[in-house]
């Protein structure tokens, strides 16, 4: 089915992207709509969100799904979201 493809597309794309700026993904799905990654060493998801959310750009750091509050370097990445340019503009410049 046609959106299948095309998630499988930005699957394949972003995490290609998050790669490339030291963003681990934490498994590599083949498909679907979310993709969760470990940030490099030393960043806080919660301050790369905030940074985003200057710039108008929601990203979800990975505590908001933890209920022991211990994914403080994880991010969960909406695949189709993060394919707009500015996603990985924000995350470059969050990360420094």
């Amino acid at each position: 089915d046609i959106l299948r493809q095309k998630l499988a597309r930005a699957m394949a794309t972003v995490t290609s992207r998050l790669k490339t700026i030291g963003i681990t993904p934490w498994i590599e799905p083949q498909a679907g709509l979310f993709l969760w990654c470990r940030l490099p060493k030393g960043a806080d998801a919660a301050d790369v969100a905030r940074a985003a959310l200057a710039e108008k750009i929601v990203l979800a750091p990975g505590n908001v799904f933890s209920p022991a509050r211990t994914a403080t370097d994880y991010m969960r990445f909406n695949v189709s979201q993060s394919l707009d340019p500015r996603v990985m503009t924000v995350l470059k410049a969050a990360l420094g």
